[in-house]
């Protein structure tokens, strides 16, 4: 699991980096804005398949969006999707984090 992270956070976040900062030739605010929006994607896709509730999806976005916005302003995103898949990466143990609490909290 330790290495699985990383590596799939860099992989898909490269996958939604390249062509984005692409169309963007990679100018603020535009690429941070489009970059955030990309998280939604695969944070609404395996929160759907976990059968997570919406509100806890958007909250999940919303963590990503700040973790996202904290790592832009402590460093340049251009050229450097590094910063971009690990910010990514974090979608899969805030998904299955909040999986668990959701279901132990309705098995109860």
């Amino acid at each position: 699991m330790l290495v699985a992270l990383p590596v799939v956070g860099l992989l898909l976040g490269g996958i939604l980096f390249f062509p984005i900062e692409r169309a963007t030739r990679g100018r603020d605010p535009h690429l941070t804005i489009a970059l955030t929006i990309a998280l939604a994607l695969p944070t609404l896709a395996l929160g759907s398949l976990l059968r997570i509730p919406g509100a806890w999806m958007v909250a999940e976005w919303l963590m990503l969006a700040g973790a996202l916005l904290a790592r832009r302003t402590l460093g340049t995103l251009s050229g450097n999707v590094e910063r971009f898949g690990l910010v990514h990466a974090l979608v899969i143990p805030l998904n299955f984090g909040a999986a668990a609490y959701v279901h132990a909290v309705n098995a109860r």
